[in-house]
């Protein structure tokens, strides 16, 4: 299964509690202890993330987790850490039957796959988000192109209800906001994303810069040359 991995828990007393199978699947598909302590310490998203190209644009770097846990997504010192995940033909299938079970039982929280999505979706808005994560190796999707599987995370995330004052990844998104608001990240977003957005764009820059520096140069030694004289 995409992403996919079981911490099975087969005595008898973990079997009598299970309701049916997608509630095994559920309860037995859980995050890291370290990632559950954070929500527990944290538990309320001031403001949802923006995608993946535009907090990169803010200075934001993207690497594939260590974790194998789809649900360990981490932030430290700039960098967010996305576990592996392979989308396929039976993953939107999937997911969304997890998420209907976690959308009307209210028992279940917090609601780990119905959270996960969220971030997915917020992190991935168009095609050229997904292919910023394949590049970094936090995703191989088989489903055709990179903006299938864009609509695809799009779709998982539509008329879906999301507690952000009860939220599993409201750490993460209050470090990643805090980082991508801060002044000096955001003008750095603002000045690549209407500027710099092409390779041409940013040596054109770097030419013109080039150029008043020389003719700074060239103003100073004239200047220079004069007064000896």
């Amino acid at each position: 299964m995409p992403g996919l991995t079981l911490r099975l828990a087969c005595d008898e007393n973990s079997i009598k509690k299970v309701k049916h199978l997608l509630d095994f699947l559920r309860n037995n598909w859980l995050p890291s202890e370290d990632t559950m302590n954070e929500y527990w310490n944290v538990r309320e998203a001031k403001k949802f993330i923006r995608c993946a190209t535009e907090l990169r644009e803010a200075g934001i770097k993207f690497r594939r987790g260590k974790g194998r846990n789809l649900f360990d997504i981490k932030f430290e010192n700039g960098t967010l850490y996305i576990p592996a995940v392979n989308p396929e033909d039976r993953t939107e299938g999937l997911y969304r039957n997890i998420i209907a079970c976690e959308q009307f039982d209210d028992c279940l929280s917090p609601k780990f796959l119905t959270e996960y999505t969220t971030v997915m979706d917020c992190l991935i808005d168009t095609g050229k988000d997904v292919e910023l994560l394949c590049h970094k190796g936090i995703m191989d999707h088989w489903l055709g192109t990179d903006e299938a599987t864009a609509k695809m995370f799009n779709r998982l995330g539509t008329e879906v209800i999301v507690d952000q004052k009860n939220f599993f990844y409201a750490k993460l998104f209050n470090d990643v906001n805090r980082h991508y608001y801060t002044p000096w990240n955001n003008r750095m977003a603002d000045l690549r994303h209407n500027y710099f957005n092409t390779p041409w764009a940013l040596f054109s820059f770097f030419a013109a810069a080039s150029l008043l520096i020389l003719a700074l140069l060239q103003t100073i030694f004239t200047s220079i040359s004069t007064f000896r004289k």
